[in-house]
């Protein structure tokens, strides 16, 4: 999945291969929620129920609410093709959750029970061919009915979903790292990471997400870190996008990387950086390496169990500066900075928040 910013509806989405796919647009409350494309073949109903399982930030999902053009234009930007939202005219009880649906024959109702003022309908839709109850997004952004599932006394059509999280957040993260967390089952010092692999193949396989972050720097001290139990083994991944302070939109940066336990720094998938040791800390320091606007950076990084902390700054010629802070000059954003060819596609950012967020 790829995220990308459309800054004119003030929009964010975040590349990353094993995080959450979200963007971030404007709601019904004037507040930015997160919308999620969940891939697969659900109908309808089997979207509705599976909806209500996802959840980022704490939050619990249900199937996306669409309340103007911009949020349209935002969650069409999930993906492509045909995509379920949660609008049905049905009035059935589902014979998956026992849920009675909002709507009524001819009459469209949200799952959540919110107003239905907005619609998108392609003429001449909604046409309920067949007796079709649920909406669905197509690839132009327009919307059709179709049919919402057995369990809905319906056909079985599958497609994909859009889920949206609630989080009436006061404006959409842009600039700053991503963070997440994995906690290794039971904990304590006598767990099993001892190695970057490990703590890789944790954050990917290892289920749902323990925590989550949005700093700016990475800064973590001794029981800092955003997990609810300390002494603990886990296993971290930040990301984000570079952003060179230069004009020339290039440098060349050593990282410097303090830790307890290991860590892997990586840039465009190159590992810059390593150090395993499941014991002790490091005090890492890279050789030189170009980095351009745009690069992706990731820090792997993982806790065995006693003192845990991790910190990445740029080092030169012994004077260090936190990466993200200004004062290294480099940025961490959630989205590419354009190079300066395709710069004239910012002017759409600049009306939202500006081509970068500084660092308060």
């Amino acid at each position: 999945m790829s995220r990308f910013i459309v800054g004119v509806f003030a929009i964010c989405m975040i590349v990353c291969g094993n995080a959450k796919a979200v963007i971030y647009a404007p709601s019904l409350g004037g507040g930015f929620n997160a919308y999620e494309l969940i891939s697969g073949s659900f109908t309808w109903d089997e979207a509705r129920v599976d909806a209500m399982s996802q959840s980022f930030m704490g939050v619990s999902g249900h199937l996306a609410t669409v309340h103007s053009a911009t949020e349209n234009t935002a969650i069409n930007g999930l993906g492509s093709g045909d995509r379920w939202i949660g609008l049905t005219d049905s009035g059935e009880t589902s014979g998956l959750d026992s849920a009675v649906m909002p709507g009524s024959e001819g009459t469209f109702a949200w799952i959540t029970g919110e107003a239905v003022g907005y619609t998108n309908w392609a003429g001449p839709e909604p046409n309920d061919v067949g007796g079709e109850d649920a909406a669905h997004l197509r690839s132009n952004g327009e919307w059709n009915d179709d049919d919402a599932g057995s369990t809905l006394g319906d056909d079985n059509h599958t497609l994909a979903y859009i889920v949206e999280y609630e989080l009436g957040l006061a404006e959409a993260p842009m600039g700053g790292w991503t963070v997440n967390i994995q906690t290794v089952d039971g904990g304590g010092s006598d767990g099993d990471l001892s190695h970057v692999d490990e703590a890789i193949d944790l954050i990917v396989n290892g289920g749902d997400l323990e925590a989550m972050d949005m700093p700016f720097v990475i800064n973590y001290p001794d029981n800092g870190f955003p997990v609810g139990t300390t002494e603990e083994q886990f296993a971290m991944h930040a990301f984000g996008f570079i952003d060179v302070l230069d004009p020339s939109g290039e440098d060349e940066v050593s990282f410097y990387v303090n830790s307890d336990d290991g860590f892997r720094l990586l840039i465009n998938g190159i590992v810059v950086s390593e150090f395993n040791d499941p014991t002790g800390g490091s005090n890492t320091l890279s050789a030189p390496f170009m980095v351009h606007d745009g690069d992706f950076i990731e820090l792997y990084y993982y806790e065995r169990g006693g003192g845990e902390f991790v910190l990445l700054q740029r080092d030169v010629s012994g004077d260090r500066n936190l990466i993200g802070d200004e004062a290294s000059g480099i940025l961490i954003t959630k989205r590419p900075v354009p190079e300066p060819a395709t710069a004239g596609l910012a002017v759409l950012a600049v009306a939202a928040f500006g081509l970068r967020r500084r660092r308060a």
